[in-house]
């Protein structure tokens, strides 16, 4: 597709700039794009700088291995979020004292 949506950087998916602390560049798509080439395009957002194909692949590593860890981490966050809501609903201070040391 050659749609702006599908041409524009992807802000859904941002990766922090190896080259300034504050930089982010965001994958850049495009008809032909791999996600390599669609990361390789993405410019930092303080100056401008490309990634190189070495570090845009340890990038696409990484965020694949979030993707393998996300989902425990999630429901992790889930389980100690009930906890706590159920604690405070309680009122149960000790209930609340575990939750918040997990």
């Amino acid at each position: 597709c050659g749609c702006s949506r599908c041409i524009e950087p992807d802000a859904l998916r941002v990766f922090n700039s190896p080259f300034f602390p504050r930089g982010r560049i965001c994958p850049v798509g495009g008809e032909e794009g791999s996600p390599l080439k669609e990361l390789m395009a993405g410019r930092c957002s303080e100056c401008s700088r490309t990634m190189s194909d070495t570090i845009a692949e340890a990038a696409l590593a990484a965020e694949a291995r979030l993707a393998e860890v996300a989902p425990e981490a999630r429901r992790s966050a889930q389980i100690a979020a009930a906890r706590l809501t159920s604690a405070l609903e309680a009122r149960d201070g000790p209930a609340f004292q575990a939750a918040v040391e997990v």
